[in-house]
């Protein structure tokens, strides 16, 4: 069967580089403009640029809310979250007043700058190295070496759930910076601007 890989599309994030990231590995695409449209792929990834409240704002007003948290618990089809689209599954975020999708236990928290340390100040912006990841298929061959864009002022600092294995990253402390379970693949990092690093993640997400 063909990969057709489905990109979340609510107007609002730069999707064309995970777009060209997909095709490159040799997927194809379609952007998701419509619930009709998630009964026709196999994969599906949630970009996230801008802000909670107005993504949230946005599944609502598309109304694909529900559609989402259906196809997520029910379809049991690849899931990638990038970025926003990986805190928009939590509870709730300290960038906004709405709550999240709310399929995870988690609180999104805002970083803690320093006015000292380069690279603790808020954004936390460029390549960062993960670390502890376990032997998960999105982290196959995948070292300490890599290393992965971020772009963010808000991150998850701890899942309420022992059975989510995730891989950590380190700003003025440890965060979490991607983590898998069962059919759903999380990344706070942006790997379709991560060059040789992202491309190997989005070829694990396409092995799924």
């Amino acid at each position: 069967m063909k990969k057709i890989v489905g990109i979340l599309d609510l107007g609002i994030s730069n999707i064309s580089s995970v777009n060209n990231a997909i095709e490159y590995l040799g997927a194809k695409t379609t952007f998701i403009k419509n619930s009709k449209d998630l009964k026709k792929i196999t994969h599906l990834i949630i970009p996230g640029t801008g802000s909670y409240d107005s993504f949230k704002k946005k599944l609502i007003k598309k109304k694909f809310f529900d559609d989402i948290i259906k196809y997520i618990k029910f379809d049991k089809k690849p899931i990638l979250g990038i970025c926003l689209g990986m805190q928009i599954l939590g509870s709730s975020s300290e960038e906004g007043q709405e709550n999240g999708i709310g399929i995870f236990d988690y609180k999104i928290k805002k970083l803690i700058s320093s006015k000292i340390k380069e690279n603790m100040r808020i954004p936390n912006i460029g390549f960062r190295r993960i670390f502890n990841f376990k032997k998960e298929k999105l982290f196959l061959n995948i070292n300490e070496n890599d290393a992965f864009y971020f772009l963010h002022s808000y991150a998850v600092y701890k899942i309420n759930n022992n059975k989510i294995n995730y891989a950590i990253a380190h700003h003025s402390k440890n965060f979490i910076a991607a983590f898998c379970h069962e059919n759903i693949y999380c990344v706070q990092f942006h790997p379709e601007k991560s060059q040789i690093s992202g491309i190997k993640i989005f070829k694990n997400f396409l092995s799924l």
